[in-house]
């Protein structure tokens, strides 16, 4: 596990400004959505986690929302019913997205099978039976402060993540982030 306060430094070669300008323009059209009225969070939720998804070249992922101190499942791609059942509610920092409610950071675990984040217990073996190998978990913050949801992505197989890989996902997670405040959702 790496703890991560989800703030690195940009950095890029040729181009990288451009292709940055680029999706962040696809960011905020996932944020926006074509047409989309206030009733309908949950579809751009869906889409926030998609386009977090393909920004990280994760497989899977989750969103959640801050409710009463606990994450609640709200959006959710690629995991089956066990998997969402299991984590409907979490309140405990026994998996990485408990850990990063609680530390108020991101939280990378790069082998799950071999992460101490997940103990011995129910969230291990969760993990495990889905086929995830790999996690990152990004709380989402309104005005830098307040928690209001957190945005993990999985991975099929274990794999080193650094910061630099997570810039674009920062941004889609300041943008979410206050959306969510704002919106109430």
């Amino acid at each position: 596990m790496k703890p991560r306060n989800g703030r690195g430094v940009f950095e890029g070669g040729p181009g990288f400004a451009a292709k940055l300008a680029v999706d962040l323009e696809q960011i905020v059209k996932a944020l926006i959505g074509a047409g989309r009225t206030d009733g309908e969070g949950h579809a751009i939720l869906s889409d926030v986690l998609a386009a977090a998804i393909r920004i990280t070249e994760a497989d899977i992922g989750t969103l959640q929302i801050v409710r009463q101190g606990a994450l609640n499942l709200e959006v959710q791609i690629g995991f089956d019913r066990s998997f969402t059942e299991h984590f409907a509610v979490v309140r405990d920092a026994t998996c990485a997205c408990g850990v990063a409610l609680q530390m108020g950071q991101r939280i990378l675990v790069e082998d799950a099978a071999a992460s101490s984040v997940f103990g011995d217990g129910p969230d291990r073996n969760a993990i495990l039976t889905a086929g995830v190998a790999a996690v990152q978990s990004r709380p989402l913050v309104y005005r830098g402060e307040k928690i209001v949801a957190m945005l993990s992505t999985h991975y099929r197989t274990p794999r080193e993540l650094a910061d630099r890989d997570f810039q674009r996902l920062d941004l889609l997670a300041d943008l979410t982030g206050a959306l969510i405040q704002r919106a109430g959702l």
